[in-house]
């Protein structure tokens, strides 16, 4: 197992869901954690259960979609620190609905928090990153194959997959290592009224929890993509291998 004590970690969207989950365990194992999301009172919170654990923790307010937010942010963090050992990209946004159903900027707004949310932290925090370290990217099973009533959402984390995979090819040479994790349904507020007008059923979705072990394992593992759940390789295998039949049964997809 890898000694995560005294590493240090950033986690974006770490006030709620997976990224608070991934903070609070590795807070357990006594890192040194910078913790990223633009809710400060929820961010506070987080902190507070962290350093119940033993962790020194930093708090930066920020909007992961606003670029100079982010190259603002990354600038204190470079003054904070000469240690990035783990960039965690987690910060996503999600709504539900047919493409013709959406606004432009319900559109944008999920490729800007999903995508380049993450390439911004990525692009400006690399050239501070060490070989050995890590940069592990939140997708989705939905950055892998294609989901009835959710384009936008597809569109974002298919993006945020194929730069990941692109990436950790080009950051070879500089020894960092590059993981994808790719969770189905998970149990946190992503599927609240934002998401859909419509009360979702969470209550046989994973839990945060089980995510934060699947990134753990990555990085333990050097995998460069992670499935969190049971089957989702064979869904894969039959969108690959037989896509007719997987878009007749994408018809009934609520």
């Amino acid at each position: 197992m890898m000694n995560f004590e005294n590493k240090t970690i950033i986690i974006t969207g770490a006030s709620s869901g997976i990224g608070k989950a991934t903070a609070i365990e590795f807070a357990k194992r006594k890192a040194n954690l910078i913790l990223i999301s633009r809710n400060q009172n929820k961010l506070e919170e987080t902190k507070k259960e962290c350093e119940k654990k033993g962790a020194k923790t930093k708090l930066f307010i920020c909007d992961v979609s606003k670029k100079e937010q982010v190259e603002k942010t990354c600038n204190k963090i470079s003054i904070e620190t000469n240690q990035i050992d783990i960039l965690i990209n987690n910060a996503g946004h999600g709504k539900k609905g047919r493409i013709i159903d959406q606004s432009i900027e319900e559109i944008e707004n999920q490729m800007k928090t999903n995508y380049f949310g993450m390439m911004y932290f990525t692009k400006f925090l690399v050239p501070k990153m060490k070989a050995g370290s890590h940069i592990v990217n939140i997708s989705s099973i939905v950055g892998l194959i294609p989901w009835k009533n959710h384009a936008a959402y597809v569109a974002s984390k298919y993006a945020v997959t194929g730069f990941s995979e692109t990436i950790a090819q080009e950051l070879k040479e500089q020894e960092i290592q590059v993981h994808i994790i790719c969770p189905n349904g998970t149990k946190t507020n992503f599927f609240g009224s934002q998401y859909s007008n419509k009360k979702v059923d969470t209550s046989k979705m994973q839990k945060p929890e089980e995510i934060t072990k699947a990134i753990i394992k990555s990085i333990e593992k050097n995998e460069l993509i992670s499935l969190t759940k049971f089957g989702d390789g064979i869904i894969m295998r039959l969108h690959w291998l037989w896509p007719k039949l997987f878009h007749k049964l994408l018809e009934n997809a609520k």
